[in-house]
């Protein structure tokens, strides 16, 4: 998860320019994107606490149909948010605008148990890597993604129509 991002965000930023690009980075578990503060290529702060989640949240949304930048928010543990019911609301409102906005999600979780299925449905790809065993949840896989079978270096990439096992 976290080198998945890393590279993500390593790959954006020498593919676009600061004004090709935004960033809008959220970290609430105060881990992975420190090293990126300073990028030119950030719409906004980092966002660490729920306050500035929000508040990034709703800068976000305040650009849709504003900008012809495209923003890409990234969030490194979207579980640590299901507690804050103003940024889940914030992040359905992004979901639900997706086809008339500049707006694009790129979410992970550790604990996909814990998000909200009207998120989850909502979400048209997803990737999932394989965990050890003893640190599945009973729950898992869920209705939406398996990663059962995977071996270490493999994941599974599915969207609305398709399931595709890839290393």
């Amino acid at each position: 998860k976290s080198n998945l991002f890393h590279m993500l965000i390593t790959n954006l930023i020498k593919t676009y320019s600061q004004d090709d690009i935004k960033l809008a980075l959220i970290d609430p578990k105060h881990v992975e994107f420190n090293s990126y503060k300073s990028l030119p290529h950030l719409f906004d702060s980092l966002a660490r606490t729920p306050e500035d989640i929000n508040t990034l949240l709703d800068n976000c949304l305040s650009q849709v149909g504003n900008s012809n930048t495209p923003i890409i928010i990234l969030i490194d543990e979207l579980a640590e948010l299901t507690f804050n019911n103003d940024a889940m609301l914030k992040i359905n409102s992004i979901l639900n605008n997706d086809l008339n906005s500049n707006i694009y999600l790129i979410m992970a979780s550790q604990r996909p148990i814990t998000i909200p299925d009207e998120i989850i449905t909502k979400t048209k790809t997803q990737i999932c890597f394989p965990l050890s065993q003893r640190k599945l949840p009973k729950s898992f896989p869920t209705k939406y993604t398996t990663a059962e079978h995977l071996n270490l270096g493999e994941m599974i990439f599915t969207n609305s129509t398709t399931k595709i096992q890839m290393q």
